[in-house]
């Protein structure tokens, strides 16, 4: 059986624990926000292109200039370049490069030519 003294400290040791673990969980979050930097200019001109595209393609098909199969797939080249764009900032620590930039620039030129024919 527990004594009311003994238990008290249960609790105090549970939420010292609880209190520690959440602090923890937060600075985490706060460190790996930072780490993201998707506002970065690089990244961002890249993302605001891949946006664009997203929405020319959406675009298209709704008027019937391309079926939903060929959205689809410009869609799945799109989410593509943004995974790529996503592993190189997180090489970088959550910017890209020129040389990166100038790459997804190449790549994203290939989907607009795409869209438009």
């Amino acid at each position: 059986m527990h004594t009311d003294s003994s238990l008290k400290h249960k609790v105090r040791s549970a939420t010292a624990c609880i209190l520690g673990l959440s602090l923890l969980l937060n600075a985490g979050l706060a460190w790996s926000d930072q780490d993201f930097r998707k506002d970065h200019p690089r990244r961002a001109q890249v993302n605001r292109r891949l946006n664009r595209e997203n929405h020319r393609i959406n675009r298209e098909q709704h008027q019937g200039e391309i079926s939903q199969q060929q959205a689809r797939q410009m869609h799945q080249q799109v989410h593509q370049v943004r995974q790529e764009e996503r592993g190189m900032a997180a090489e970088r620590g959550g910017s890209i490069s020129h040389r990166e930039q100038h790459q997804l620039n190449r790549q994203e030129n290939a989907i607009n030519h795409q869209i438009g024919n």
